[in-house]
């Protein structure tokens, strides 16, 4: 595992003791070259000043104004130095000390790995909790998305797929950069092997407004990432599945918001249009509702096996890493 540097990302508001939960965790990893990276995006309850004082390693920086949690892990994206970036909320963690090595190794032996997702348990998913439960998942599958709580992608797949969509503010990057993630020739599994403990903080949560900023932001992914042929039929479906999940809610209302803002950030969504393959499309729609774990039956489910071509990132690797 020598050479290949780990950076821990984190971006918070307002849970200073959560996060300093999180920093210790992260200290006590038991691997040598990592660094750790905070945000404090715009706390008052003294965040910042905790962490300079209990962890003076931690690269912490602050605005002064909240951004937005995702333009905040932009800001760490844009300085990490790690070849292994791992992304945890302020609330969560790795349970074992000998994770981060496992992860390591996992990218190592596999070079088109681009994202692996780690199983979180605690408070909001109390049945997972006892070790022999039958919640649990185990085994592997790849996903079209992943939670920013708890993920782990590589530096060179950033650096090829470009950060998350700045102007989101909040929720919905995963899924965004994950397809783009496939479309650059990389796979996202779901390793349940891995544990994260999520205390999954009360603070900060509406959910009323986080489904407000998912659903937008869906739209808007849809409008920047869906081949022309296909936009009206998924931006439809996708605006009748989230009037259909809010109707449910109760919050019905709010899809009048979500499209009206959508409507009006349409040229904005235009300006970032990067459409992907519609093999990439068509494998991120199918993983939603199939588990594969196979590498080779994942890349087939894109049509490149039917092909003919060989699954991708098969050029030269050094030490695990694409050169």
């Amino acid at each position: 595992m020598i050479g290949m540097k780990v950076s821990y990302m984190i971006a918070t508001r307002n849970r200073r003791e959560e996060l300093l939960k999180t920093l210790a965790a992260c200290r006590e990893q038991e691997y040598p070259d990592k660094e750790v990276h905070v945000v404090d995006d715009g706390s008052s309850d003294g965040t910042f000043q905790a962490v300079q004082s209990h962890f003076p390693e931690v690269i912490v920086t602050r605005n002064e104004c909240s951004i937005g949690s995702v333009a905040s892990r932009n800001q760490i994206l844009a300085r990490v130095t790690g070849d292994v970036l791992i992304g945890f909320d302020d609330d969560s963690r790795f349970i074992n000390c000998g994770a981060t090595a496992s992860v390591v190794e996992r990218f190592r032996r596999e070079p088109d790995l681009g994202v692996l997702v780690f199983q979180d348990i605690g408070p909001e998913y109390p049945a997972r909790i006892p070790e022999n439960s039958p919640a649990r998942f185990h085994g592997e599958r790849h996903v079209s998305s992943f939670a920013a709580s708890r993920y782990a992608i590589r530096r060179a797949v950033v650096q090829k797929t470009g950060q998350f969509a700045h102007f989101f503010w909040h929720a919905y990057e995963e899924p965004d950069l994950a397809i783009r993630v496939w479309d650059s020739g990389y796979r996202c599994l779901e390793w349940y092997e891995i544990l994260v403990w999520h205390e999954f903080s009360t603070l900060n949560r509406n959910e009323r407004r986080t489904h407000y900023f998912h659903a937008r932001n869906e739209l808007l992914s849809c409008l920047m990432r869906t081949p022309l042929p296909l936009i009206v039929p998924l931006v439809a479906w996708r605006m009748f599945s989230q009037l259909r999940y809010s109707f449910g809610r109760g919050w019905w209302t709010v899809e009048l918001k979500v499209w009206w803002d959508a409507l009006r950030m349409i040229p904005l969504a235009v300006k970032h249009r990067r459409p992907v393959a519609m093999e990439t499309l068509r494998r991120c729609l199918l993983l939603n509702r199939r588990k594969v774990a196979d590498p080779v039956e994942v890349w087939a489910l894109g049509g490149i096996a039917r092909r003919g071509k060989s699954p991708p990132i098969a050029d030269r690797c050094k030490d695990g890493v694409r050169t």
